[in-house]
């Protein structure tokens, strides 16, 4: 059977390690109101999903002729 190495200094502390436990917990976690990167990845590319497609609707409903600002505004004012 190996002998196991010895431990250096700060393996000896067991605050140390917690306190190094901590630190590399805070640095892995997710920003605010997510629990992991992941998940704030996915809620961003579904944010942008949604916004592109709110975006396509919109040019969708635009008229295809060119109309005068004044006729412009008053289809929009309809719409509304």
């Amino acid at each position: 059977m190996s002998k196991q190495r010895e431990l250096d200094d700060n393996e000896n502390c067991p605050y140390v390690l917690w306190a190094e436990i901590n630190r590399l917990r805070e640095m892995l976690k997710g920003p605010d109101g997510f629990e992991t990167w992941m998940d704030a990845a996915v809620a961003e590319r579904l944010r942008r999903v949604d916004a592109e497609r709110a975006l396509a609707e919109e040019k969708a409903k635009r008229p295809k002729q060119k109309l005068p600002i004044s006729a412009w505004l008053r289809q929009r004012r309809s719409e509304q």
